[in-house]
């Protein structure tokens, strides 16, 4: 497959005019509005024919041809998120490559707030309404590790909040674009800089920021701190600069919930909850997301006056997080590879070919290791 082609320039984020509105890309994709934008890219909301159903499409953006590492990760985290099932993590319909060189991916559009936009206008959030959503990040992020998979960058623009019928705070994961495989051989897998770090700065694991071979673990680590800052309101470690913040992360104990925010209803046990997911040492946390999701079920019916799990006993002070009996840890079979092998990236169809109804794999050289 010949190296990807210079994108198109997009317009700066203030730009009135986009080339890409109104285009439709691969005789599939009409590209109706902007919708977001990030590091990698925007986001866009498109039509999909001939179905006629609203997609999210993400682009890469311009000048990231000059580094194949973001072609790769863009790659990755398509063909990784085309794997996940779980309805708690985003679906991926489809991805591919236009004749002039956009990349893109399509993928299911929500409508709803990110995390981070709910806690913006909403506060701190209630416990019982703190664990119902960890409970959904735990369900979509156990599903990820089952497969070798770590998400690395979670944090609450990576986490979308959708009204439901009969659930208000329905949990989609997002943006699985920093992903490693943690088990099996596949060191090609990390397709990140030697001697860099890669995920959030207020969220990252200690052995992430310290490139230590990062697995599960970390992930257990970010929802501590995402469980932290619902609970809160705050972050547990900030500094001017994002060095200083990573420093606190390897080196500080953060202050524990109850003392930080008083004022708050924040039971005993979730507090040790949290503090055990942002334990330094990996070992001294929950081992896998199996165990975290058995004490936040035993936590949530605690706090609901109904009988905990028979696995999960309660602690002298209602749910104690060195007392719940612990859930084996998920079996780890590694990384699953396709049914068929790896090929070139083909351009998407156009309208009315037949298709085997899943996402094309990805191009061949998308987990070489760059020297």
């Amino acid at each position: 497959m010949p190296g990807p082609q210079p994108a198109p320039d997009l317009p700066s984020v203030g730009a009135e005019a986009d080339p890409l509105l109104g285009r439709v890309l691969n005789d599939r994709y009409r590209v109706v509005e902007v919708i977001g934008h990030g590091g990698m890219g925007r986001v866009y909301k498109a039509l999909q024919a001939p179905l006629d159903r609203v997609v999210a499409l993400k682009v890469l953006g311009p000048g990231h041809d000059r580094d194949p590492n973001f072609y790769k990760r863009f790659f990755l985290e398509a063909s990784v998120t085309a794997k996940l099932t779980h309805p708690n993590t985003i679906t991926l319909y489809d991805y591919g490559r236009t004749d002039d060189g956009i990349f893109f991916i399509a993928m299911e559009f929500l409508n709803g707030r990110t995390l981070s936009q709910v806690m913006q206008s909403d506060g701190p959030l209630a416990q019982e309404r703190v664990i119902h959503i960890a409970q959904q990040i735990c369900r979509s992020l156990r599903e990820a590790h089952s497969l070798g998979i770590i998400h690395r960058d979670l944090k609450p623009a990576n986490v979308m909040l959708l009204l439901e019928r009969d659930d208000h705070d329905f949990v989609k994961v997002l943006d699985f674009g920093l992903v490693k495989f943690f088990s099996g051989e596949t060191p090609e897998a990390d397709i990140t800089n030697a001697g860099t770090f890669m995920g959030s700065p207020h969220y990252i694991a200690p052995e992430q920021a310290r490139s230590q071979g990062p697995d599960q673990r970390c992930d257990i680590y970010s929802l501590g701190v995402l469980l932290y800052h619902m609970l809160t309101g705050r972050v547990p470690f900030t500094a001017a600069a994002p060095v200083d913040i990573i420093l606190k992360h390897l080196h500080d104990a953060p202050v524990a919930p109850r003392v930080l925010r008083p004022d708050l209803t924040i039971a005993p046990g979730l507090q040790d909850l949290v503090l055990r997911c942002m334990a330094k040492n990996r070992d001294e946390r929950f081992q896998s997301m199996d165990e975290l999701l058995a004490q936040l079920k035993a936590l949530r019916a605690h706090l609901a006056g109904t009988s905990a799990p028979s696995s999960s006993p309660s602690g002298a002070d209602g749910i104690s997080a060195g007392t719940i009996g612990q859930t084996p840890p998920t079996p780890q079979p590694g990384l699953r590879t396709p049914s068929e092998p790896i090929g070139a990236l083909r351009p998407t169809p156009a309208r009315g070919t037949a298709t085997s109804g899943r996402p094309p794999p990805p191009p061949a050289d998308a987990f070489v290791e760059l020297p």
